[in-house]
């Protein structure tokens, strides 16, 4: 499991994983919602994206990403289920 917020900024990468870890390690599904913890003063200097990625009991790895622009209150879905529709 890792998370980096403000990759893009040049943030170091894993900057938000331990934060991830602690609210979603070991669900099936998690909606992980960037805090100003996380994002810090690096939100007001540069718009970030949120990128994390995980594994899941199959051993796949999954990822999902908010784009630059990402600020405190924003959400990612993190999933190790399927879910129909668009993307697929």
């Amino acid at each position: 499991m890792s998370a980096t917020y403000g990759r893009n900024c040049g943030q170091e990468d894993g900057n938000a994983t331990s934060d991830l870890a602690r609210r979603c390690d070991g669900h099936t599904a998690c909606i992980y919602m960037l805090t100003g913890d996380i994002a810090g003063a690096n939100s007001r200097s540069c718009r970030g994206d949120l990128v994390a990625q995980w594994q899941c009991g199959d051993g796949q790895t999954h990822a999902a990403a908010l784009s630059a622009g990402a600020a405190p209150g924003d959400r990612l879905l993190l999933s190790c289920r399927e879910f129909p529709g668009a993307g697929k």
